[in-house]
């Protein structure tokens, strides 16, 4: 959701003044680490069947002592400051022998243990968390030799990043996702795009993508109710609990019929007959590019191409295939006439065929994979939940069919918030900047931690709890009920480079919630626990099982 940014002008003074404070004590007067002054947030993810997220996280109270004195200090404009710190005065993370033979040995050693095991899972965004416990809402880490990045989680942060990031946006994009593109002499769509080319592009599809959600309610609810069906098809039974199987798959397929509908318009259901066999194997494919791509995340796709590793070949193929049946799908939407969706748009303000079809494989590969996610997210919250559902039922019994209740936005709210698609979102300054006082140099990477800011006590009490009516207005104040600063989560970003297919996500996950817990029951089936692993995107550490009942 595009976030006014006025907003933020309201913390900008109190922003300066209390991290003026914070290196007073670190550097004069206590001698201690700026972790000792702020308030943090652990990391406790413990999701059970029973237990959904237990929350212990401590908040330091040595922070309220050190506001206390807020108002002696006098305000002042940053910029005309002869305070500001240098870069080196950042909290860093790395180890002091970063450099060191022993350092560079235990990195290779657990890279080369991987390449054996083929386990690629990490939890990149726990380490990062538990950094943010130790350091604050800002710190410095090297990701590996000669690049550096600074993490940042706090609202006030995060605006002034958005602010530096000026008239042609820059985000960091996954190596082994360009090197492919280079080798393979391949254009893609607007995620890869930058400078004039980008903000060309971006003028011309805001007005399409980011308009009313309603455009696109038809196209959506067409392919979700044929998914009930086939969910109904399978849970035959009214008084008991049948497995869905294969349920990731099934919200992939789902998810591209959305974008394919939402693409072709009237002729999508003519396309999706046609074409059926086709998008899903489509489906079944597209899940393996993220997985493919995170081994590269620790080896470069340059030197395991060169040696001819397993894991390049895998990649290669994968993104290969994928691109392969994108275009296949693409190219039979064009030869059909008379399209009334998003196609004929395009072409009516004279894109050309060739940059429809490189902006429709990139929105058709990323929207299946992100919205197939964080739908199964949800299922999870709710499927340990009864009284969550139980709740929803009654709101939606209570509610015009056509609208959306206030907890099925809150539950969507909520799973962006406890489990972000992007874990960290990326920016690259194109001028020099003043980050809570310390000066960055132009060309910095600044990796936002979307994880750690939605599940910082300050922003939202009760944080690792999962609470959809947290996101509820107060009737007479209009004031969030337990939201303190709604910015710490931003699943889709801000600025002008924020998500372009924001508005359709979220209506694809409104309207699938609404009719499952219309017509289901939901239960998980999983008898141990299911943590979070990073794949490039948020993932869950063993598949996930399902079972409905249907109550309809």
């Amino acid at each position: 959701m595009l976030l006014n940014r006025r907003v933020f002008q309201n913390f900008e003074c109190n922003r300066l003044r209390r991290h003026q404070i914070f290196y007073s004590i670190r550097y004069k007067a206590l001698g201690t680490c700026f972790n000792n002054n702020t308030i943090g947030s652990g990391r406790q993810i413990v999701r059970t069947k029973s237990d959904i997220i237990t929350h212990n996280a401590q908040i330091q109270t040595q922070s309220h002592s050190a506001m206390g004195f807020i108002q002696q200090i006098p305000k002042h404009n940053p910029f005309e400051s002869n305070k500001t710190l240098p870069y080196e005065a950042i909290p860093c993370a790395d180890p002091s022998n970063t450099c060191s033979i022993s350092n560079f040995i235990a990195v290779t050693s657990h890279q080369f243990r991987q390449l054996l095991t083929s386990k690629w899972d990490n939890r990149f965004h726990e380490e990062i968390d538990e950094y943010h416990f130790k350091f604050g809402p800002i710190f410095r880490k090297s990701l590996k030799p000669g690049i550096n990045a600074i993490f940042i989680k706090s609202p006030e942060l995060l605006h002034d990043v958005f602010t530096y990031e000026g008239k042609y946006p820059k985000h960091p994009l996954p190596e082994a996702w360009t090197f492919y593109n280079q080798l393979h002499n391949c254009q893609r769509g607007l995620f890869f795009m930058d400078d004039a080319e980008w903000m060309e592009t971006r003028k011309k599809l805001a007005p399409l993508m980011l308009r009313n959600d309603q455009r696109f309610s038809a196209a959506i609810e067409c392919a979700t109710d044929n998914l009930i069906d086939n969910f109904k098809q399978i849970a035959v039974y009214r008084n008991q609990f049948t497995e869905l199987p294969q349920v990731l798959t099934s919200l992939y397929g789902w998810s591209i019929h959305v974008l394919v509908g939402i693409i072709f318009g009237n002729k999508a259901p003519a396309i999706c007959n046609e074409l059926r066999t086709t998008i899903d194997h489509f489906a079944q494919i597209v899940q393996k590019v993220f997985e493919d791509t995170v081994p590269f995340s620790s080896i470069s796709p340059q030197l395991a191409r060169k040696l001819h590793l397993p894991i390049w070949t895998k990649f290669e193929r994968s993104v290969t295939d994928t691109l392969n049946i994108a275009n296949e799908i693409i190219d039979f939407g064009l030869k059909q006439s008379r399209c009334d969706g998003l196609l004929a748009e395009m072409k009516d303000l004279g894109m050309t065929t060739q940059m429809i079809k490189r902006i429709f494989i990139d929105l058709i590969i990323a929207a299946g994979d992100t919205t197939a996610f964080s739908t199964q997210w949800a299922l999870y919250l709710l499927s340990t939940d009864e009284r969550q559902q139980e709740m929803i039922r009654q709101e939606l019994s209570n509610t015009n069919k056509l609208d959306v209740p206030l907890l099925v936005r809150g539950t969507v709210r909520e799973t962006l918030r406890l489990f972000p698609v992007a874990t960290f979102i990326g920016r690259i300054l194109n001028k020099d900047a003043i980050l809570s006082n310390y000066r960055v140099g132009k060309h910095t990477l600044i990796l936002i931690s979307m994880y750690s800011a939605g599940r910082d006590e300050t922003s939202f009490p009760h944080a690792n709890e999962f609470r959809p009516c947290r996101w509820n207005r107060h009737p007479t104040t209009g004031t969030l009920k337990l939201v303190n600063r709604a910015q710490g989560s931003i699943p889709y970003a801000m600025g002008a480079r924020n998500c372009i297919g924001q508005r359709i996500a979220n209506a694809q996950m409104h309207i699938i919630l609404t009719k499952l817990l219309r017509t289901f029951k939901i239960q998980l089936l999983n008898a141990n626990e299911i943590d979070i692993v990073m794949r490039l995107i948020i993932m869950p550490s063993k598949p996930m099982r399902f079972a409905v009942k249907r109550i309809d």
